[in-house]
């Protein structure tokens, strides 16, 4: 996957939300070390221009912004920005997100707002900005972050499992929006890494190993033009990727009498297989 040259982003200019620390900002610096050009944009203004002085230091280039993506008129500043500094925007890594661990009968209305907008609109309105720039190039990448939680659901984690599962859908609709003769490939990550978000679920063991630098290796992939996949989810941590995918079982008819046999129909169906109307993407992973 990884490519031996460390310059395959010569000429890009990338976006970054939510990269003051973390995960946005270990995808910051791999993006500027392979060539690109980066807006390094966070609420916190000392954390965005923190790295973007370190991206500078070594020879890259980037600005800060810090405009919250959960504003559609900051979104839509924030991908200007970039137009205006870099001349274009090539690449847009939608990282920003905030979790809140409450058990769903102790939640607030507020608390799941909170989520949401951070997780949810500061994902979608930066696209919606990003959008017809890409479009008008015939040219982008777009890197969607959800978790395991929207994956697979996680205790305590209804708003952000809510919010990260909505990428799913999300990403993988607005690829079938696109016109055939653009070169436009979105994808979406669900990573594990060792953030200040995530430290009190990651033993001090796992650190290392858990370093948020080896999910930013597939980020610069996706990135690349040498990414042909499109809506397609990854599972990503340690330094290992896995394809996720959508399946469904065999099929097994609604009996129109003796309802009460459909536990034991349901309990008999054969599976996992594809699902024949399953969304279809090209290419495989270098």
């Amino acid at each position: 996957m990884e490519s031996t040259n460390n310059n395959r982003l010569i000429g890009k200019a990338a976006v970054v939300t939510g990269a003051g620390q973390g995960l946005g900002k270990a995808h910051a610096l791999k993006l500027s070390s392979e060539g690109a050009a980066v807006v390094v944009n966070d609420i916190n203004a000392e954390n965005a221009n923190a790295v973007v002085e370190e991206i500078i230091a070594k020879g890259g280039k980037a600005i800060a912004d810090i405009n919250s993506v959960t504003d559609p008129e900051g979104a839509k500043k924030m991908i200007e920005s970039c137009v205006e500094n870099f001349g274009k925007i090539d690449i847009l890594i939608c990282n920003a997100g905030i979790v809140k661990f409450t058990n769903f009968a102790d939640v607030t209305s507020k608390e799941l707002h909170d989520v949401v907008d951070v997780s949810v609109w500061g994902s979608v309105y930066p696209v919606h900005a990003a959008w017809k720039y890409m479009n008008a190039e015939g040219y982008g990448r777009i890197v969607l972050t959800t978790s395991q939680a929207g994956l697979w659901g996680q205790a305590n984690s209804a708003g952000y499992a809510l919010a990260k599962a909505s990428m799913i859908g999300f990403g993988r609709a607005i690829v079938q929006d696109l016109k055939e003769d653009v070169d436009i490939k979105v994808n979406i990550i669900a990573p594990a890494a060792y953030t200040p978000m995530s430290a009190m679920h990651i033993p001090d063991h796992m650190i290392e190993q858990q370093a948020p630098e080896k999910v930013s290796r597939l980020v610069s992939f996706l990135s690349s033009a040498n990414c042909k996949e499109s809506g397609m989810i990854f599972n990503v941590g340690g330094g290992k990727v896995r394809q996720v995918r959508l399946l469904e079982s065999d099929i097994a008819s609604l009996p129109e009498n003796g309802i009460d046999e459909l536990p034991i129909e349901l309990s008999n169906l054969n599976g996992p297989a594809e699902a024949k109307h399953s969304f279809e993407a090209g290419g495989h992973l270098h």
